[in-house]
């Protein structure tokens, strides 16, 4: 038949290397997602105000990883 494969190019900028903040932003999103996951736990099974700070606290380490992504 002699068809010939296309190949479609994604709308992704090619992977570069790390930026410098890359280990700092990696631990600022463990922080918040394991903030967020013990607020959300908190609030739902002990103390709703208690797990709104947690979750606060949490989306301030998100907030910081937000920083840094854009500052590069």
């Amino acid at each position: 038949m002699g068809d010939e494969s296309i190949v479609v190019r994604r709308h992704r900028k090619p992977q570069k290397e790390r930026d410098r903040f890359f280990v700092v932003r990696q631990i600022l999103n463990v922080l918040f997602m394991i903030g967020a996951i013990a607020g959300c736990i908190v609030y739902l099974k002990v103390n709703d105000r208690m797990g709104a700070v947690l979750i606060i606290i949490a989306m301030a380490f998100k907030m910081a990883e937000c920083v840094l992504r854009f500052k590069k």
